[in-house]
This record gives C-alpha cells, structure tokens and sequence, in this order.
C-alpha cells in the first residue's frame, strides 16, 4: 500500500516539474521571438532610411 502512494507523489513532483520547465520554455521563446522581430524591424528601417532621405520612399 505505501508502495503505491510513493509511485503517485513521484508521479506528481515530475508532472509539476514538467510543467515548469514547459512555462520556461515558452517564455524564453517568447523573448528570443520579441527580440528577433526587434532586430529584423530595426534593419528594415535602417534599410530604407536612404531612400527616405532623399525622397524616393
């Protein structure tokens, strides 16, 4: 019998880690993801900044 409810506490510190880990994951992907669009917006202005500067955009 206590051979079972050690199975399920076990069962459930992993479930808890596992989502933990899952929240840090996509949080860390969300800010790579932030970051890279920052980056990509910021080329494409400076891009394009010459042609605006002399009235062709």
């Amino acid at each position: 019998m206590e051979n079972n409810t050690e199975i399920q506490t076990g069962t459930k510190s992993y479930s808890g880690i596992i989502k933990l880990m899952l929240a840090i994951f996509l949080l860390l992907g969300s800010v790579v993801y932030i970051m890279y669009r920052g980056a990509s917006e910021r080329a494409y202005k400076e891009k394009w900044q010459d042609y605006d500067e002399c009235g062709l955009g």
